[in-house]
């Protein structure tokens, strides 16, 4: 039994084993870029910024007083760095950083859709070429995140996990060979 690769430009219908790869890749992706609006509105991962804080210590009164201690050591003070409490990126920023932060998570409904679309033949051969450019995206964005501002690491995964369900239903050499035919 020979293996043969359909190398057309016409749409083939997926085995039910890749359609749920893809799906499941595409899902995982999803759920993880529900978990980052979440982690938005619940976890304290912002400080403040603000002006340092500090605050005086006063010294002990009474009888804890050596007697060769004069009466203005007494009452001078150490500064103490007051720490800021950390607060929820919602709550630094207000409801708008929402938006920003949903990218991954409508890149991946929308990356869905498009396989979804291409795996049943319902469109021409750019609804691949969408969701790979997507998926390219989410993955870049993240990784110039992660070098500028060290939190974009955590939407690496869902443009990883995008790129693995576009794959499944649209090798990358087969999108790029369709726009040259």
């Amino acid at each position: 039994m020979a293996i043969v690769w359909n190398t057309s430009t016409s749409p083939v219908p997926l085995s039910p084993r890749v359609d749920r790869t893809a799906a499941l890749l595409v899902g995982l992706a999803a759920a993880w870029g529900l978990v980052l609006v979440v982690l938005a509105l619940v976890l304290p991962i912002v400080t403040p910024q603000a002006p340092p804080v500090y605050a005086t210590t006063s010294a002990p009164t009474g009888a804890s007083v050596s007697a060769g201690a004069s009466a203005s050591a007494l009452h001078m003070s150490a500064p103490a760095l007051v720490s800021v409490a950390r607060v929820t990126l919602v709550a630094d920023s207000g409801y708008l950083v929402l938006i920003p932060v949903a990218v991954p998570l409508l890149a991946a409904l929308l990356v869905g859709l498009l396989l979804r679309s291409t795996a049943a033949g319902r469109s021409g051969p750019w609804a691949g070429r969408v969701a790979w450019a997507l998926g390219f995206a989410v993955l870049l964005g993240g990784v110039v995140g992660f070098l500028t501002l060290l939190i974009g690491i955590v939407v690496v995964p869902v443009g990883v996990l995008l790129l693995a369900a576009c794959g499944q239903v649209v090798p990358l050499g087969a999108a790029v060979r369709r726009r040259h035919v």
